[in-house]
């Protein structure tokens, strides 16, 4: 055989066994750089075009741009960047993984200058509730005024799957960002007649993050920008939603633990100790913020490494400190998490 011909039957057969790929997509990727780094990966593919965006878990500020090609077959290189500047590569295969055909991305990522590499296989991301698979695409709200001088954009996800929770879950979460784009236009009413030192424009730029513990719990964690013409400096609203995938029902915090348990004062305390609050130069009005009351605590997550709390801006600490947070491990919590309740599988 000359190589010639060699040639040409390797690539009839690499057509003949070539993966059902999507030609596009809007898909979340979740995983791990180097074995070490959990990230979150939102991606469109649009024929040969991949683009989009990742982030450290739990760090909203880490949002970085991606922009790169895809083949045929699914070999891609992305580049990736931070405020316009080029910091890296991803370069590897989109393939199909196992019997839920879940889509998955596998290769290298390097530093812009080659200093540093770091494997990574990020899978699509999904629960799977009785034997169900349910996997979630992100929709967009956009909306721009040029005279009204402000732009929306609003990202948020919806669910796709069996589950019986599914559809009421995400009418609450449209719900949830159409209530919020209204308020934002409300307040946007109000501050028009301000002084306006600075012409810039207004905007509200939201995303998300879905956190769960494994079971028919689903959290949801809402990020992003808001920033009025005229004012000193943008805030950063969080909001977070959780619900059992089986019912579509809210599922509140208290709903994790026993009746009558001291879980607020366990949460609390570990959350006081984890931020230094604690310390004789914290200030009396952030500890206040973290007293263990369903107010100060209305913001949280089941992750898989325990319960995620959330505090807002100025709540905790000063506008400076970014978004402060808090992980209580599973096991302080233990002795009073509900037998029967989401939390049971993972408190040994």
């Amino acid at each position: 055989m000359t190589p010639a011909l060699a040639v040409c039957l390797l690539a009839a057969s690499a057509a003949a066994t070539a993966p059902d790929l999507p030609e596009r997509l809007d898909t979340v990727f979740v995983g791990r750089l180097g074995g070490k780094y959990d990230v979150r990966m939102q991606l469109a593919r649009d024929g040969v075009t991949l683009s989009g965006h990742y982030s450290y878990v739990h760090v909203a500020e880490s949002l970085l741009g991606l922009k790169g090609t895809i083949d045929a077959r699914g070999a891609f290189t992305m580049d990736e960047f931070d405020a316009g500047k080029k910091t890296g590569t991803f370069k590897g295969q989109l393939s199909v993984d196992g019997k839920a055909s879940l889509l998955r991305l596998t290769g290298v990522w390097s530093k812009a200058d080659g200093s540093r590499t770091l494997r990574f296989s990020i899978l699509e991301d999904h629960l799977e509730v009785d034997g169900a698979i349910v996997r979630y695409a992100t929709e967009t709200l956009r909306e721009a005024n040029e005279k009204a001088r402000y732009e929306i954009t609003a990202h948020y996800p919806r669910l796709e799957g069996t589950a019986a929770g599914v559809t009421a879950i995400n009418a609450r979460v449209k719900d949830l960002t159409t209530t919020s784009v209204a308020a934002f236009k409300k307040d946007l009413a109000e501050v028009a007649s301000m002084p306006k030192p600075v012409a810039t424009s207004s905007q509200m730029d939201v995303d998300y993050t879905v956190l769960t513990s494994g079971g028919s719990l689903i959290g949801l964690r809402f990020f992003g920008t808001t920033y009025f013409e005229g004012t000193a400096h943008p805030s950063h609203p969080i909001e977070t939603l959780n619900f059992d995938l089986r019912t579509g029902k809210p599922v509140a915090l208290a709903d994790l633990f026993r009746p009558g348990s001291d879980h607020l004062k366990r949460i609390a305390a570990h959350c006081v100790q984890e931020l230094g609050l604690d310390s004789a130069d914290a200030l009396d009005s952030w500890r206040k913020g973290a007293d263990p009351t369903v107010e100060n605590y209305a913001r949280w997550n089941a992750a898989p490494e325990g319960l995620h709390i959330t505090f807002a801006e100025y709540q905790v600490a000063p506008y400076a400190a970014g978004i402060p947070e808090c992980t209580v491990p599973y096991a302080a919590l233990g002795p009073v998490v509900r037998p029967d309740g989401p939390l049971a599988p993972f408190v040994k």
